[in-house]
């Protein structure tokens, strides 16, 4: 699988970052969900003369013969929330499947997009045990401080 940034209109995608790189530690502990590392990715694209236009989703999935990707956008809601929506592409078929998208209140940012792996786990009909969406879940939480949480984003781009 391979695992894009979350997209956004602000200026500061911290988030999207966020998201895509709890994904990434969700997923490292489930067989049927292998992460492919995003900057093998960029390699391999740039290897097969993908220009900064031709590095969609689908061209950047293909170059790392990936099954899947997941991705997805966010809002900032108007009291402070947020809203995720997250996305699957099936790089056989091309097609995008989105997912009801994942809402939650400024107070609640790291637990909601936490749960944004069992979404994904679930339109793959992974077949796991409640135990182990627990663990995912637990592990797309690298930290309850917000201030941590940003800086964890900020240092992984």
């Amino acid at each position: 699988v391979l695992i894009l940034p979350y997209q956004s209109t602000e200026s500061d995608t911290w988030l999207g970052e966020a998201i895509a790189e709890t994904l990434v530690v969700a997923a490292q502990g489930t067989p049927a969900l292998l992460p492919i590392d995003r900057g093998r990715a960029m390699q391999a694209a740039r290897a097969a003369g993908a220009d900064g236009a031709d590095r969609t989703p689908l061209v950047l999935a293909r170059a790392v013969r990936a099954e899947i990707v997941f991705l997805g956008d966010y809002q900032r809601t108007a009291n402070d929330g947020i809203t995720i929506t997250p996305r699957l592409l099936d790089v056989k078929t091309g097609q995008t499947q989105t997912l009801d998208p994942i809402r939650g209140g400024s107070d609640k940012l790291i637990e909601t997009q936490a749960t944004v792996i069992q979404a994904y786990a679930k339109a793959l009909n992974l077949g796991l045990k409640q135990d182990e969406v627990d663990r995912m879940v637990a592990a797309a939480k690298p930290t309850a401080n917000l201030t941590s949480f940003e800086a964890f984003a900020k240092a992984r781009r």
